[in-house]
């Protein structure tokens, strides 16, 4: 078996579309290009200072931390960034999308940490135009939430979530199989390779909601070209 034997999904931002038609998905590191993690690193310091009172900030902060680190927890969570993400599970890409507005989960979390520290004290953050100006312009930014479906895609081009072989991986999902999507969610994996627009179905996700963590939705298809 050479072919991964489901669809793949990945939820992003529109914002990324254009990146996506000129370079495939893969071909753009937007965290990378725009020093996201060292940005985050930044507000994660001033916020300490300035949100320390903040109840919702002290349950963000152990997550926002180990972006900064990027690194798999010892729980096996995954907060590497850069690469792309993939899952069998379509409503976890669903839900991926829904819950980071801004396509990419570190830059948008940088980005709610930057607004929140910037109702507190517009000064303290006037660094993020200077020296971050793609993620000043990214928290702008009006977007809508998007979903997309790699079929066909081939093994040799996964690894695991968290970034080894993914072969015993693939053996277990297959003894759960499609019919249980439910229990696809548990299978994401990484993608090494850049898959080039023309293997891509892009689909706005429209008149959603997410109801004890389900979302409900609907799918406009996004012809490219």
């Amino acid at each position: 078996m050479h072919r991964f034997p489901f669809p793949l999904y990945h939820g992003t931002s529109s914002i990324f579309i254009p990146s996506i038609i000129d370079l495939g998905l893969g071909g753009h590191d937007p965290v990378a290009a725009s020093g996201g993690v060292e940005c985050l690193k930044r507000l994660l310091l001033l916020a300490d200072r300035h949100l320390s009172s903040n109840d919702s900030w002290q349950i963000e902060r152990p997550t926002l931390e180990a972006m900064c680190q990027q690194r798999v927890t010892n729980g096996n969570m995954n907060f590497r960034h850069g690469t792309i993400y993939v899952s069998p599970a379509r409503d976890t890409a669903v839900q991926y999308a829904l819950t980071n507005s801004h396509g990419s989960e570190l830059l948008s979390s940088c980005i709610n940490v930057y607004k929140q520290l910037k109702k507190t004290n517009e000064s303290l953050v006037a660094f993020v135009e200077i020296d971050f100006p793609e993620i000043a312009s990214l928290a702008l930014s009006m977007s809508v939430p998007i979903l997309i479906r790699i079929d066909g895609q081939s093994i040799a081009s996964l690894r695991t979530e968290q970034g080894s072989d993914p072969t015993e991986q693939i053996e277990m999902m297959l003894g759960v199989g499609e019919s249980h999507r439910e229990d696809l969610s548990l299978f994401n994996f990484e993608l090494i390779e850049t898959v080039p627009n023309k293997r891509l179905n892009l689909s706005r996700i429209v008149n959603w909601s997410i109801d004890d963590y389900v979302p409900k939705y609907s799918l406009e298809p996004i012809l490219l070209r």
